[in-house]
């Protein structure tokens, strides 16, 4: 046995915390499908973990450098099923995101998540020193935001979302300098400060001035910084007021007071809030909670499954799954962090970001404090494309976790 645990060395760190989280997304699927009329979900979704959990026992047993030369092969299939499917796929809640080969249905989209970060850290990890550092990053960050566009064509905002929240991170631990970084996530945080408060995008305002002060920035940084924040704040509040259309409008407007349309756009978020809070410390119990089981809240399986899990198990079990994440992600970042090899590095943050992005917009649209974009939770909503992916992710760490000693990481 000791000989076997040697020679397939498995990083329990990883394997644990996901193990939990498929089992709160088992129990909260069974829990909001079984007693309705799409009660195939749950076994559909039991079918698709167990071909998930195949194909991260299948990735931990590739080498790293298989993993490297295959990047570009996976990279470049990933783009011609998100051109395919925009020719062919189909529409489901207003997204032309899904492509059907006879009854399995996949989302491309989701796949390109896993590719598209094998593909950034494969390309950096043979990249030379004595190339300019700059084009490398520019050329990596090519590979991860060319399939945003292909992505917003179908439209599928919140998984554009997701590769457009990755690019600063990963850049930053990349080694960009953090001023320069700062500068670049700015205008993103005063466009948001102005939707919500002007006084709250006066104060950020103020707040990156003095920063760039202390920085010693020269005249140029400090005037880029000042023009591109307020044309960002006062561009978003023009943008939302004269361009946006009534309906979308409103979404946004639902997001300040969902009140204001209880049975039609603020309906989800009502509901959602109504579940979340109505588990109390210690949850109404399996199958018992009245919301999921009356059916309140469309979907639940999906998207709002964190208001299931909510409901049954209170705050002790939201707290539980959110600890959970974040021993997973903590262990990805010590992994990251501790390995010298570049493609493991910033695979393992690749990773880290896909994961922590998803929880932090999941959670946030769920409680009503961020727009219903349309984002699962790793390893716990019903979905396949989302399982084979994160599974994909996992499958991979662990072939790195493996590895470790024999690579020389």
């Amino acid at each position: 046995m000791s000989r076997l645990r040697e020679k397939f060395p498995i990083d329990w760190v990883i394997v644990i915390p996901v193990a939990i989280l498929m089992t709160f997304g088992t129990l909260a699927i069974y829990s909001s499908t079984i007693n309705s009329d799409v009660s195939e979900n749950f076994y559909r979704q039991v079918i698709w973990m167990v071909i998930s959990i195949g194909l991260a026992a299948a990735l931990y047993f590739i080498n790293l450098k298989t993993f490297q030369i295959l990047a570009i092969l996976l990279y470049g299939i990933s783009i011609v099923l998100l051109v395919a499917v925009l020719i062919a796929g189909k529409e489901v809640y207003g997204s032309k995101s899904w492509l059907y080969l006879g009854p399995v249905g996949i989302q491309p989209s989701e796949l390109t998540k896993y590719t598209a970060i094998l593909m950034v850290a494969s390309y950096l990890a043979v990249q030379k020193s004595g190339r300019s550092a700059t084009i490398q990053l520019v050329i990596a960050m090519g590979f991860l935001l060319f399939p945003v566009g292909l992505i917003l064509m179908q439209p599928d905002t919140g998984t554009a979302l997701v590769f457009l929240g990755m690019t600063v991170p990963l850049l930053f631990w990349l080694g960009l300098d953090d001023l320069f970084t700062f500068m670049v996530i700015a205008p993103v945080l005063s466009a948001a400060m102005a939707f919500f408060s002007f006084y709250l995008f006066i104060g950020f305002i103020l707040l990156g001035i003095l920063f760039i002060f202390y920085r010693k920035s020269n005249l140029l940084q400090s005037f880029y910084f000042i023009t591109t924040n307020l044309a960002a704040g006062f561009g978003t509040v023009f943008f939302i007021q004269n361009v946006l259309l009534p309906h979308q409008r409103k979404r946004l407007e639902i997001l300040l007071d969902p009140f204001i349309d209880p049975k039609g756009a603020g309906y989800n978020v009502i509901q959602s809030e109504v579940a979340i809070g109505s588990g109390g410390w210690f949850g109404k119990g399996f199958m018992h909670g009245t919301q999921t089981q009356l059916g309140f809240l469309p979907k639940q399986w999906t998207d709002f499954i964190f208001c299931v899990i909510s409901e049954e198990y209170g705050l002790i079990g939201s707290l539980i799954l959110i600890l959970t994440f974040a021993i997973l992600m903590w262990r990805l970042l010590n992994l990251a962090s501790r390995i010298k090899q570049r493609f493991a590095s910033i695979f393992l943050i690749g990773m880290l970001l896909v994961i922590s992005i998803h929880l932090f917009i999941n959670l946030g649209m769920t409680m009503g404090l961020l727009p219903i974009i349309g984002i699962p939770l790793p390893f716990v909503s019903y979905g396949g494309s989302s399982m084979l992916t994160f599974m994909a992710f996992t499958g991979t760490a662990l072939a790195i976790y493996a590895q470790r000693k024999e690579e020389n990481l």
